[in-house]
Formats: structure tokens, sequence, C-alpha cells
């Protein structure tokens, strides 16, 4: 799912390589992880990119889980799933982490509908590993990004933080609530367009009330919440939204907050051009015991839109500033004061770089659900195909290496085309008969009448 366009390395034995009976054709990797990677495929029927995120297989998925992926990857829309999602929507344990972590991030993207979240097509298992085919988005991570431009002017900055919490209050209103917990760099993709997509949702659960902690703590602290990885409380929204505070002041400061600082509430300075409200923003949202934080992703959000505001005054009264320097410095450039005038002080780094001819661009909600259909058609026609090549040569029942599958109440079965062709053959060569009958007695009728108008002639 992670779509970065940092340099990694494209030596790996997967590339060129089908996967999934054919289904999928690996062209590069996409992302080296500690425990998974992330390659691009190109679906060789549909030819559409995919991203194909393989990890590895530690325990069986239970039959539950593989039940509703099943009947989730088959429904068109997803209203159609709301009644089987509110009977279920915990994670079930498989007996190993990897496993588990798999199945959490399948089961959340199938019951999640949001346009800056992926979406799930398909799943498989193969040689050892198993693979999760979800969107292929076009652009670059946002610690990439960073690396590149930070620090970013604040209303690039908070345009970014704006849509982040905007997918976060998603999630947190959400019965129960869905906790991200990884909120990092890293699990943000920015797109050509300049719009962010949320990625990994691994270490996501479930808030559940009347627990005290965490089931897994996350240990190493970095973006997260001091109570993630000090096992004082269980992670909420309020951690989520640290979590973004950090970055915001990443973005805009350009360093990290280092571990040590994040369990201190004293005031932190970023630099002097940012405004007075921006920077204590930061200090709220930051502060190390949740109940002094931004309570929930609503009310961040509504100050984060304040505060953009302030900073677009801001930017204009720096513009001016600058266009009047322009005039008393050459009266001639007053005809284009805008090519005079640095991309930082315009509000923006630079200008985003625009999708190629080649760059796919990510779909909308409803052509995903379309594309999603497509892709489970053409595995039911890939199957069938399969069946009747299996069957016609050798003239004998091939069930056996389809009987490990189930088949989908939706897919028609090759027996009963065969026996409908077969049927209307027969139904042609009935017609045909009678039509040659009916024909033969006319011809007989009108041979009689001539015989006997012949026989009266004197």
């Amino acid at each position: 799912m992670l779509q970065g366009k940092s340099v990694i390395p494209q030596q790996d034995a997967l590339l060129g390589c089908t996967l999934h009976d054919g289904e999928y054709l690996v062209r590069r990797v996409l992302e080296y992880g500690n425990e998974c990677k992330t390659y691009m495929g190109i679906h060789t029927t549909l030819h559409i990119p995919f991203a194909l995120k393989q990890s590895r297989a530690d325990s069986p998925l239970p039959e539950t889980v593989i039940a509703e992926l099943d009947a989730a990857l088959r429904e068109r829309s997803p209203a159609q799933q709301c009644e089987r999602t509110a009977r279920e929507l915990y994670f079930p344990s498989s007996g190993g982490e990897l496993t588990d972590r798999f199945l959490r991030e399948a089961l959340l993207l199938t019951r999640l509908h949001h346009a800056a979240i992926p979406t799930l097509y398909d799943y498989f298992f193969e040689d050892g590993y198993w693979y999760l085919v979800t969107d292929y988005i076009p652009g670059t991570t946002l610690s990439a990004y960073l690396r590149h431009h930070a620090p970013l002017p604040p209303l690039e900055a908070l345009h970014y933080a704006m849509q982040l919490c905007d997918v976060l209050d998603y999630l947190h209103r959400q019965e129960p609530p869905i906790i991200f917990r990884d909120l990092q760099p890293s699990n943000i993709v920015l797109t050509p367009g300049g719009t962010l997509m949320l990625v990994n949702f691994g270490m996501a659960r479930y808030f559940k009330k009347g627990q005290y902690s965490d089931t897994q703590d996350l240990r190493v602290p970095g973006y997260v919440a001091p109570e993630q990885y000090q096992g004082e409380g269980q992670s909420d929204g309020r951690s989520d939204l640290f979590s973004l505070g950090v970055l915001l002041h990443e973005m805009i400061g350009g360093e990290r907050l280092s571990p040590a600082s994040l369990l201190l509430d004293a005031p932190r300075q970023i630099h002097a051009d940012i405004s007075v409200a921006l920077q204590a923003f930061i200090n709220l949202a930051t502060r190390s015991q949740p109940m002094y934080r931004f309570q929930n992703a609503q009310t961040l959000y509504l100050a984060l839109d304040r505060i953009s505001t302030l900073e677009e005054r801001r930017a204009y009264q720096r513009y001016v500033q600058k266009l009047r320097q322009i005039e008393q410095k050459d009266a001639e450039q007053m005809a284009f004061p805008m090519a005079s005038i640095p991309a930082t002080e315009q509000g923006w780094k630079e200008p985003q770089e625009e999708a190629s001819d080649e760059e796919p661009v990510l779909p909308g909600l409803e052509e995903r659900y379309l594309r999603r259909e497509s892709l489970y058609l053409a595995r039911v026609e890939r199957r069938g195909q399969r069946r009747v090549s299996a069957q016609l040569p050798a003239n004998e029942p091939a069930q056996k290496s389809e009987a490990k599958e189930p088949e989908p109440e939706r897919r028609l079965s090759t027996d009963s085309l065969l026996l409908r062709r077969i049927g209307h053959t027969q139904h042609n060569m009935r017609t045909l008969l009678l039509l040659c009958f009916v024909l033969t007695i006319m011809l007989t009728c009108i041979l009689l009448v001539v015989f006997l108008s012949l026989q009266e002639q004197p």
C-alpha cells in the first residue's frame, strides 16, 4: 500500500514473476519494511495496477475471517456490509503475531470506506506469505517528501494536518472507535495532486470500554503518545491527535521532537516565523497527559481551520510588504510581482508535481467499488476457463482441485453453461426437422393437385 518514490533496491526474486495463478504480474518494489514488502503489480486480465503487500504467514487465518473477507469482496457497495459488520467488529486471534496484523488490516480495509483509506480488492496465500491487494497510490511518502522539502510553509503544513484530522475523525466516530496508533510520515502517502492517503493499518485497534491498557504496547517512542509505550493507560483518539501534533511540529520545524521532550510540557519554540497561535496549538496538542490535549478530532479540526485563516492573513501581509519593497526597488517589475516573490512567501514551498500521463490517477470510492467488482468477475471467468480446459480434453470430472475452494453463489457453473448450449442446439434441430416436415407435406399436396388436374383433362 505504501507507494513511495524513494530510492529502493529493485533486485528482488519476485520481479517479473506472476502471483495467484498468473493473475498478477509483479513489476517493481514499492516499499521494503522490517516485516513486509510492498510491490506494484499489474492485473494480467484487466491491465490495472495494484499494490501487493506481502507479509510472512506464521499461522492460518480463522474461518470467520475468511468468510467475512470473501463476503465483503463479493458485495458491490458498502451498504450491503452494514448488517454483517454490526454483528462482529473485533478481531479474532490466529495464534500468530504477523498473521494477526495481516487480518486486522484486511478486515479494517473492508469495513472502512473513506477516500483517504485504500480499498481492499483481493487477498491470497502463496509460498508462505500472505498478500493484500489494494489501491496503487501514485506519489511519495510524506517522510520522503519532508526529507527534501522540510521545513514546510505553515499554510502547506496546516493543509496536510487538516486532511489527516479529517480521516482521524472518521476513524474515531466508528462504533466502537478505531485508534490508528501508528501515525507517522512513513504511513502517509502524498499524491501528485496534494492529497494524503493513510496506509498500513496493521497496528490499528478498536477502543474497548473498561479496559485499562492496550493488549499490545508500542514500545518504541517516536510519534506515538507516552501512554502507548509506557503502558499507563489504553490508547484512545487523543493518542492519535498527539501523533498529529508531533507530525505538525516536524513539518513546520523541520526536526522531529526527541523522545525526552515528548514527556515534558515546557513550551517548545519552533522558530520565530510562525504565529503565536500556531505555536500554542502545537504545545497543546503534544501535552504528555491526555486530559490536557484536544479531546476529539472535530475540535482540533476547528482549531486548525481558525489558525489556517490567521496564517493566510500573515502570508498576505508578507506578500504586500514584499510587493512594496519590489515597487520601491524597480518600478518595471510591478507588472509581474508574483514572479519576484519566493514561493515560501506565497504560502507553499513549491508547486506540486503534476501527474504524468504514464502515472495512473487514484480513482474515487465509487470507481474503486466498480473496479473490485470487475476484478471479482474476472477471477470467476478465469476459474471457469480453467475448469473447462480441465474437463473437455479428458472427458473426466476434474473437481478435485476445485473442491478445496468453495464456489461463490453468483458463479455460473461450467456444466450448466454446457448443458444450456446443448439444449439450444437440440431445440434448433427440432425446429429444423419440423420445418422440413411441413415443407414436405406442402410439396406432396401440390404434386397431388397437379396430378389430379392432369387426369381430369380429356
